[in-house]
């Protein structure tokens, strides 16, 4: 029996990406948070080295001769470097058990004045930021000369012109610089909202640019200015979609696969298939399949003409794909309408679907069943189906979801529950409705009416309401409640639905 052993990439931190000092300030470079996580002790080896990028050429930092380079936090005493000067120290680390297993961290030098003020920057959380994030910056300054100002500002693609972030930013420490001695530390936080949120004219970060985020401390002895890169993710480029089969029979699978032109440096790409149904009237629905990293999957269609005549007069379909990176930036794109034609065997059709979805049931793939689902209602012209099935597809959508689910997917399957009322058995009904109080919950809708004027909780949105909640109460209502075995408990629970909506 073959047994693969994965081994994890050494976790490399170093305690500031950039950082200025005076040279009458002791410097302290620390990456001793660093360790290898294949090894119980997470013990490593460290190598320091530095360029000096002051002058014409790159060459070696004069450094004192008796700087421990292998230590893992590298201390340079006080008034032992020159003003002004710029020095890139790399920190190789190695793996003490596993000689193979290599990464470096970085942290950029400037050095000022004496008694100028000291900048250190936090690392970011991210090697790179997508363009509806928020941006998070922190820097630790210390002054021992006088009053502390600053100003924040980010560079253009030029590196010339600037724009004053200053706006942005928290003082999270309120103590005078006179009252803080050198050793102690101003907080200055920098959020940089996406464009149009927080600040409406503030345009924005461009995607796969590449910002200096600078800071710029000024005391009565001196100005240090020390900056951290910032660089923006740039979504998947939007490629084509091949679609294999034409033409399209109802309810006979076919292949949807990403076509040329998808592009990312982020690997891997997770690919997200879906179905744009368009009806004669302008209305269209979309439903999504789970995430993946396959670039194909098999899809089943109901009919669909532009001539209309199908059940609920469909003009077409759409197939959608959205293309993410590992890092969650996202392009998405759509093929054009399509047609697709009425099967010759409408019964043996329907006899395959609805065979291959209790294939996907039993497989556990509940989700992968439900586009195959919706098909077969739609080209059914019905959603009644026998007990036995019904019960099997409900069960399993319940047991599926857990308190790590996300919203959407509590609507996904309070939509199909809603569909299958007629065909439930009471047993399964009762599992239902303990699922849809379970639901109100987590809206924040109590679910009696001792506790309802109580409610601490924020009250649920009320496109929730309108979208899941009250389809599958209309439905229950429909279906003769006095007879199912949740009409003793129905009352509750449909009057605070409806308080929360009258509330919205």
């Amino acid at each position: 029996k073959l047994i693969q052993i994965e081994i994890d990439p050494l976790v490399a931190i170093v305690d500031a990406a950039h950082k200025t000092s005076p040279i009458d300030s002791l410097v302290s470079i620390d990456a001793s948070s660093s360790f290898d996580p294949n090894s119980p002790s997470g013990a490593v080896i460290h190598a320091w080295s530095c360029l000096n990028l002051s002058g014409p050429t790159n060459r070696s930092c004069d450094l004192p001769s008796s700087l421990d380079l292998s230590s893992p936090i590298l201390s340079i005493a006080a008034n032992t470097l020159q003003a002004n000067t710029r020095m890139l120290f790399t920190d190789s680390i190695r793996s003490l058990n596993i000689s193979t297993l290599t990464s470096t961290v970085t942290t950029l030098l400037d050095t000022v004045p004496a008694r100028s003020p000291t900048i250190r920057f936090d690392s970011l959380e991210k090697e790179k930021f997508n363009t509806d994030e928020f941006v998070r910056i922190r820097a630790f300054v210390s002054s021992a000369g006088g009053d502390l100002s600053s100003i924040w500002q980010i560079s253009l693609d030029d590196g010339e012109h600037f724009i004053s972030l200053t706006s942005f930013s928290t003082l999270q420490h309120t103590n005078s610089s006179k009252e803080t001695s050198a050793s102690e530390s101003v907080v200055l936080s920098l959020t940089i909202p996406p464009g149009g949120q927080s600040t409406p004219s503030w345009p924005g970060l461009l995607p796969g640019r590449l910002y200096s985020v600078s800071l710029v401390a000024l005391n009565e002895e001196g100005e240090s200015a020390g900056f951290i890169n910032l660089q923006m993710n740039s979504p998947p480029t939007v490629g084509r979609i091949e679609i294999d089969t034409s033409p399209l029979i109802a309810l006979s699978p076919f292949t949807v696969s990403l076509g040329d032109g998808w592009s990312d440096t982020d690997l891997p790409l997770s690919v997200t298939f879906g179905i744009r149904s368009i009806m004669i009237d302008g209305f269209s629905s979309l439903v999504s399949l789970p995430s993946s990293l396959s670039s194909s999957t098999s899809l089943v269609l109901p009919s669909a003409s532009k001539k209309g005549g199908s059940c609920g007069d469909r003009n077409g379909h759409a197939i959608t794909v959205k293309v993410c990176d590992r890092l969650f930036a996202c392009s998405s794109t759509e093929s054009s309408l399509l047609s697709v034609a009425r099967p010759s065997n409408l019964s043996a059709s329907l006899a395959a679907i609805a065979q291959e979805i209790h294939n996907e049931i039993d497989n556990g793939n509940s989700w992968v069943a439900l586009p195959l689902l919706g098909a077969m209602w739609a080209e059914n012209c019905t959603q009644s189906m026998e007990s036995i099935s019904a019960d099997k597809i409900v069960t399993r959508l319940l047991t599926s979801i857990d308190e790590t689910s996300s919203p959407s997917e509590y609507r996904e399957v309070m939509s199909v529950v809603t569909r299958m009322i007629p065909s439930l058995s009471p047993t399964t009904q009762l599992k239902a409705f303990s699922f849809v109080t379970q639901y109100q919950k987590l809206l924040g809708i109590a679910t009696t009416s001792s506790s309802r004027s109580k409610r601490s909780t924020p009250l649920a949105a009320s496109n929730d309401v309108l979208d899941t909640l009250l389809p599958y109460f209309d439905g229950l209502l429909r279906s003769n409640i006095s007879s199912t075995p949740v009409s003793s408990t129905f009352a509750d629970s449909y009057f605070s639905t409806i308080e929360v909506l009258l509330s919205g």
